[in-house]
């Protein structure tokens, strides 16, 4: 149901006080349901960035809800990145519209522009990043979203045309057509540029749910025209989660059948994960995926203890195939570890290790470390360091101080400098960005970087952030020396 305070995520969600304020920069708490049935709530949020000094660019992300009590919900949103283009007015390299209207009662949702449509465990259709590693248990289930609104402001995994989505007792019926290609054309026409074709797509997904088990099918058309002769492609799949005995199963078969000229080509696809827990404090997975050009094996144990410690051991083996027919093993294998004293301490360490079988051979060693501390229950000071170890050693390490008070200000400095000469051990760190936003950049060079970012609540109904971030490759030799990044956002949100 709607989330309605920080004291029901900490009571009935099972989070304890200081996880719950800190989700609660991250949701958006349905005030409806506490008031009159008839209430109309509106809530907005307008989003601004840009790339400074050599490469200039421009980012924007907005969003709107309407509720008028329980009759019906209006979300709509407008996203988009500008690049220089020499001339005076900046081409548009990415634009993202997208819509929804929601009919609880009916329990009827209907889309319109960008949207994702993620079902099944991503055999057929899942258009968002998938991870090809995994580090915990929980994550070898993926938990499919259905129709959803694109909110990204590069709307590379979105889907563009129209969908609706309609729920009758344990079942729920998803209908789409998207326009592949249609994107592309209309960022061609609005910069200018010769227009390209745009093909179809029909989408359908059928998904049960019983008291142990959801069953689902999924059914995707793609018709892409081309100038000797259209490409076909269909892809049918039939997916399945059940719990027995708290044992965990997902899975999904799939079969893709593309078809270009005279040729086709079939290609088949399965995944399979499971999770068992082995008494209170242990739990074990596995997952098994096989597509035509790749064959990918994990197994990850997980152990708690009493007082929150953690720790966890993974593998993953891949053997990849490409078009030339040549083929390429892979193995990585993950140990992290996580100590937690009261509500003061915490300390995290990983480490990974990528075994590349191909000749040469090649191996790429990780070791992290994160450890923290909280004080006077608003700080918290962190030190974070990495290296990586391929052809070359690398290193990065950086200090935050963080700043979160019960008046709903916030504040996060970040300063660090990183040393990485192969970009087979960059390093990725996560950078906070503005609420319900994040990045991961990767840190390859020598320099060094710092990031500020400060949010507060305004008359309980606004919300400002804004978030400032500088990167120099000061330590590199001057004539392979990068541009230094100099990047700033601003986040204004309201809530009536």
């Amino acid at each position: 149901g709607p989330v309605l305070s920080v004291r029901e995520l900490d009571t009935v969600d099972g989070f304890n006080q200081e996880i719950a304020e800190a989700l609660s920069w991250f949701i958006s708490f349905d005030t409806a349901a506490l008031r009159e049935d008839r209430r109309t709530v509106c809530d907005s949020r307008f989003q601004a960035g840009a790339s400074l000094l050599q490469k200039q660019s421009w980012s924007w992300l907005s969003n709107a809800r309407l509720q008028k009590g329980q009759d019906y919900f209006v979300n709509a949103g407008v996203a988009g990145q500008c690049l220089p283009s020499g001339q005076n007015i900046p081409s548009i390299s990415a634009l993202t519209i997208s819509s929804s209207l929601n009919f609880p009662r009916a329990r009827l949702k209907l889309y319109l522009g960008d949207f994702n449509a993620r079902f099944g465990q991503g055999a057929a259709c899942w258009n968002s990043l998938l991870i090809k590693s995994y580090t915990s248990v929980n994550s070898l289930i993926l938990k499919p979203s259905g129709l959803a609104e694109s909110r990204s402001d590069k709307g590379n995994y979105a889907k563009t045309g129209l969908g609706a989505r309609f729920s009758f007792g344990r079942c729920e019926l998803s209908l789409a057509l998207s326009l592949p290609g249609f994107k592309t054309a209309l960022l061609s026409s609005i910069n200018g540029n010769p227009k390209g074709g745009t093909g179809f797509e029909p989408l359908l997904n059928f998904n049960w749910w019983g008291r142990y088990c959801s069953l689902g099918l999924t059914s995707v058309v793609t018709i892409l025209p081309s100038a000797s002769a259209s490409v076909i492609s269909t892809a049918v799949s039939a997916d399945f989660r059940t719990c027995l005995r708290g044992v965990d199963l997902a899975g999904e078969v799939a079969l893709m059948v593309k078809t270009h000229s005279s040729h086709p080509v079939v290609e088949p696809a399965a995944r399979l994960a499971c999770t068992v827990p082995a008494g209170e404090w242990f739990k074990a997975g596995t997952c098994l995926i096989y597509t035509k050009t790749r064959h990918t094996a994990s197994l990850i144990f997980e152990a708690r203890t009493p007082k929150q410690h953690c720790f966890a051991l993974g593998a993953c083996f891949t053997n990849s195939h490409s078009s030339s027919g040549t083929s390429r093993q892979t193995a990585r294998f993950d140990a992290t570890a996580s100590f937690r004293w009261a509500q003061v301490w915490a300390w995290d360490l990983r480490l990974k290790e990528n075994l590349d079988f191909a000749c040469p051979q090649q191996l790429v060693s990780t070791l992290r470390t994160d450890l923290a501390a909280t004080w006077a229950s608003a700080w918290t000071t962190s030190l974070t360091a990495a290296c990586s170890k391929s052809s070359k050693w690398g290193l990065a390490i950086y200090l935050e101080q963080s700043f979160r008070s019960a008046s709903s200000v916030s504040a996060h400095l970040r300063a660090g400098i990183f040393s990485i000469d192969d970009w087979d051990g960059r390093i990725y760190f996560y950078e906070y960005d503005l609420p319900g936003r994040f990045t991961v950049p990767a840190l390859y060079g020598r320099g060094y970087w710092i990031s500020a970012h400060l949010g507060a609540k305004i008359a309980r109904c606004f919300r400002l952030d804004f978030r400032l971030s500088y990167k120099d490759y000061a330590f590199m030799p001057p004539d392979v020396r990068k541009a230094p990044a100099l990047e700033a956002r601003l986040g204004f949100s309201t809530n009536f």
